[in-house]
């Protein structure tokens, strides 16, 4: 019906176009998901270091309680 309104070459340029923009969209989404993975793994290895410190911490703590409870049984007149 709009032959006359677009030629054949027109036709091919405006598919090659559309095929190529679908192609860049393809990549783009396929480097955003790298990088989505990239950063979860980042995330997962960050929580696992904060729960190895908050232990350290809750070791720590109870050494020093352990300390605070030998010195409170030691003279202070010594």
């Amino acid at each position: 019906m709009f032959n006359w309104l677009f030629k054949k070459r027109d036709a091919d340029d405006i598919k090659s176009s559309t095929r190529k923009g679908f192609e860049d969209v393809k990549k783009d989404i396929s480097s955003v998901n790298g990088w989505i993975r990239h950063l979860d793994s980042e995330r997962n290895i960050q929580k696992m270091e904060i729960e190895t410190i908050k232990d350290d911490l809750s070791s720590i703590k109870s050494e020093l309680e352990g300390i605070k409870n030998v010195l409170s049984f030691t003279p202070t007149g010594v």
